[in-house]
């Protein structure tokens, strides 16, 4: 008895089986934690071609307008398959629930297969040979759309093991909640769709937000077999099928759910063609979540204002057919944010014979006079005024290829103030000014400001650039003028909101004030366009046209408080229009939408300009002796000296106006009588260096010649080839007889010497 009572209390009979047992359910659920241990840490450690795979799987590209309307859902391959991305918090927690109860109750609580389904579809398969009865979990289904069973392929044990390993992979990488949303966005739908929200598009029209849990019932059993259960061609096979899962997940009947299911499939959204075609073209250089279709592209694109302006556009190339004209191109931008606001590339997408695929405001053409506020504005920053006197006479410009430009009203008007060339959109003193400024100068400052094309021909421009001798894009151009209105600031047009570009300072906030007070006063058109007109508004706007020479490009382009635009009219094909409507068609459209959508509100001043009094012929400052007077703008410190043409040095008046020499052969053509400065560089104006002339074998020896055109002071010495042909009194002109050969000219006057050299064939 006492040894019985001393025995400890672990040795005992009852307290040894009850100790064994606790050792037992232990060792088990060691072996089970290390199985799952092992189901967990094993597959990641060992390779996966499925984490490539689902690393480089897009998403349809999803793009917004400004109210997140949605413009199109672009496919994600050749085939038109469409998948939309939605995040795990978007997709309604009543569709997370269904899609459990359908497909997988115990989701969260198996590693990636779920034993109890898979004994029960392997008893089905020894009882009735059947395969495909189930057992298949999220995570297996989602390996199978993965690595999906080449078609003719039998399921069998193997392709089945195959899936639960993948599953298993996929359980030891992605949390649940990353696996029920990668299932969602991809499980297929047939008719090339996959995923639930593309479904909610496709089948009834909305998105997946706006969808009933009775709807979302109908949607959840189609991917059991697409075909079987599609619920447009197969109802009475969907419907009791969608009724038993809704009974599963307590909802009430859901019979009148398929009351708001489409008859047939919806049309994916197809708005602004050309605007979206030209945002995804750099879909390559996205941050990954946009290029791979995670996250919606929003746009600025304003539906409303692209509806309206695609109706006046098409109305006005309707009315312009009797010209020629086939087809036009049309961009509004917000100038604050840069945002587009308006994109047609034609005037009707859907016109083939007028290629309405053929994106306008892309293409590159010749921009007519459109460049000259850019240029005048790079020459106020190179130390021009608004006043200073530019000729308007008769030039030839260029060398071994002469240039000579003419005006648009076909007359000469002598000397005129850069406000007056540029607002009367005058040719040659704009090629003036772009020879004293550089070509290549100009090239670059376009380049700085967005315009990339012309970079590739820049070998073959010269001065005609000036008045439309390269080729822009209407959306470079309007960019351009934007900068002008930004007060010299350039920044790209802004395609997608997810963007922030950069800004670059092109030119000084004074000369992008005066270009635009410029533009913008329409009084100052007069001498060209006269007093009435699509460029005259009732409110501050900055509006320049443009035509191209064999008039098969005409422009508008032009900004006010708010808004930027361009237009473009022609034909793609490049068929000249008829010359008689000029700019005004295009002028005029884009007054109409400044009418329709501009705040109209004054232009902000970006700089402190000076007014000071000028006189209007000279462009300097006025003095008491000046008949006409008017005030004009100057960054500080640019105001110009008195005026001479008036007075002479020592301030007494004249009795006829004093010109500079460079305009005595103007003068003469036209009978005019004036006087001319006694003191001008010694230069010889005409012919220009390195200019071929050619002579007409139809015409007698002799009897062929040029005019040289001479200025300076006093008398010079005048030689040919080195021979002396006299002494000249200047200004004045020579007639030189032409000879075949090479021919300089030197003009000498105390110690200084001016060439020209000619070849003469």
């Amino acid at each position: 008895m006492m040894l019985r009572a001393m025995r400890p209390a672990w040795s005992r009979p009852g307290r040894t089986t009850l100790g064994r047992a606790r050792v037992l359910i232990l060792a088990v659920l060691i072996v089970i934690l290390a199985g799952l241990t092992a189901l967990r840490i094993l597959p990641r450690l060992l390779s996966w071609a499925g984490r490539d795979t689902l690393e480089s799987l897009t998403w349809s590209h999803r793009v917004l307008d400004r109210r997140d309307g949605e413009l199109q859902i672009r496919p994600v391959n050749d085939e038109g398959l469409r998948r939309i991305f939605l995040p795990y918090e978007e997709l309604p927690a009543e569709l997370r629930r269904i899609v459990r109860i359908s497909e997988d109750k115990r989701f969260y609580f198996h590693p990636g297969f779920d034993p109890l389904s898979l004994f029960r579809a392997a008893y089905r398969y020894v009882r009735d040979g059947a395969q495909g009865g189930g057992g298949s979990t999220i995570s297996m289904q989602l390996a199978r759309i993965i690595n999906p069973r080449p078609s003719g392929v039998p399921l069998g044990a193997k392709r089945k093991a195959r899936e639960l390993w993948w599953a298993l992979q996929i359980e030891s990488r992605y949390s649940k909640r990353e696996i029920l949303e990668l299932y969602m966005n991809l499980v297929p739908f047939g008719r090339n769709i996959e995923g639930f929200p593309a479904a909610a598009r496709l089948f009834f029209g909305r998105r997946l937000s706006e969808l009933t849990p009775g709807e979302m019932c109908i949607l959840a059993v189609i991917p059991r077999s697409p075909a079987a259960y599609d619920p447009m061609t197969r109802p009475e096979a969907n419907l009791p099928a969608a009724e038993a899962l809704a009974e599963k997940a307590g909802l009430d009947n859901i019979g009148n759910s398929r009351g708001r299911l489409l008859e047939s499939p919806a049309a994916w959204p197809f708005e602004a063609p050309h605007f979206v075609r030209r945002i995804v073209q750099d879909a390559e250089e996205w941050p990954e979540e946009l290029r791979r279709g995670f996250e919606p592209i929003r746009t600025g694109l304003d539906p409303d204002m692209q509806s309206e302006a695609r109706r006046m556009l098409k109305t006005t190339i309707g009315s312009a057919r009797q010209f020629r004209i086939g087809n036009g191109a049309f961009i509004l931008a917000d100038i604050e944010t840069m945002d587009v606001r308006v994109y047609l590339g034609s005037a009707d997408f859907s016109d083939d014979s007028a290629g309405g695929q053929v994106d306008g405001l892309e293409m590159r053409r010749e921009p007519g006079s459109t460049l000259k506020p850019l240029l005048y504005a790079t020459l106020l920053d190179e130390g021009w005024t608004a006043s200073t006197i530019l000729p308007d006479i008769p030039t030839d410009f260029g060398g071994s290829s002469v240039y000579i430009p003419g005006n648009y009203n076909e007359q000469f008007h002598g000397p005129v103030r850069l406000r007056q060339a540029l607002a009367a959109s005058l040719n040659i003193p704009a090629v003036y000014a772009l020879e004293q400024l550089g070509v290549d100068r100009f090239i670059d400052t376009l380049v700085d400001a967005g315009f990339a094309g012309l970079e590739d021909q820049r070998d073959g421009l010269g001065v005609s650039l000036a008045v439309g001798g390269g080729e822009v894009s209407p959306s470079e151009l309007t960019a351009g003028f934007a900068a002008l209105a930004n007060g010299g600031e350039y920044r790209p047009l802004r395609f997608v909101l997810n963007q922030e570009p950069d800004t670059v300072r092109i030119w000084s906030a004074a000369a992008s004030d005066i270009i635009t007070d410029i533009i913008s006063t329409p009084d100052d058109r007069v001498m060209t366009f006269g007093r009435r007109g699509p460029v005259r508004f009732d409110y501050p706007a900055a509006v320049k046209t443009g035509t191209s020479n064999q008039y098969n490009n005409i422009w508008a382009v032009g900004y006010t408080t708010d808004l930027v635009g361009g237009v473009w009219m022609g034909n793609f094909d490049g068929t000249t229009v008829m010359a008689s409507p000029g700019s005004s068609l295009p002028a005029a459209l884009l007054h109409e939408a400044f009418d329709a959508w501009s705040l109209k509100g004054e232009f902000p001043s970006h700089s402190l300009l000076e007014t000071r009094t000028i006189c209007s012929l000279s462009g300097m400052a006025a003095t008491d002796h000046c008949p006409y007077q008017i005030e004009e703008l100057y960054a500080p410190g640019t105001s110009p000296a008195p005026c001479d043409w008036h007075a002479d040095a020592l301030g007494r008046p004249l009795v006829k106006v004093r010109y500079p020499q460079d305009f005595s052969y103007w003068a003469s053509r036209y009978g005019y009588s004036f006087e001319f400065s006694d003191t001008a560089d010694l230069d010889i104006l005409h012919p220009p260096e390195g200019a071929v002339f050619y002579l007409d074998p139809n015409t007698p020896s002799g009897s062929q010649s040029i005019k040289l055109r001479l200025v300076g002071s006093g008398t010079a010495d005048l030689r040919v080839n080195g021979i002396m042909l006299g002494q000249v009194s200047l200004p004045t002109e020579v007639e030189w007889p032409l000879r075949a050969g090479s021919t300089t000219f030197t003009m000498e006057r105390n110690g200084m010497i001016v060439r020209r050299h000619i070849e003469i064939r």
